[in-house]
């Protein structure tokens, strides 16, 4: 598959029962081509190489804090 179509190869990842993408790069493909509220790519915790999409956190939307700080405080 080429490069352009990356975003049409993704899979079911098996340990969070996402959709993943082979690369953030595919991942955000995605998320472009979604209308609505802004999306977020981020590496799967369990499959290393793999990608989920997914909704930014409100407090992240409100500006109230930045993405990295909440995400780490998740972690």
């Amino acid at each position: 598959m080429s490069a352009n179509n990356d975003w049409r190869a993704w899979t079911w990842c098996p340990t969070c029962q996402k959709r993943g993408y082979p690369s953030r790069k595919a991942a955000r493909q995605v998320i472009r081509q979604v209308p609505g509220p802004r999306m977020n790519a981020y590496p799967c915790e369990r499959v290393e190489g793999m990608f989920h999409t997914g909704h930014l956190a409100r407090a992240v939307l409100a500006g109230a804090v930045t993405r990295h700080d909440h995400y780490a405080q998740a972690a």
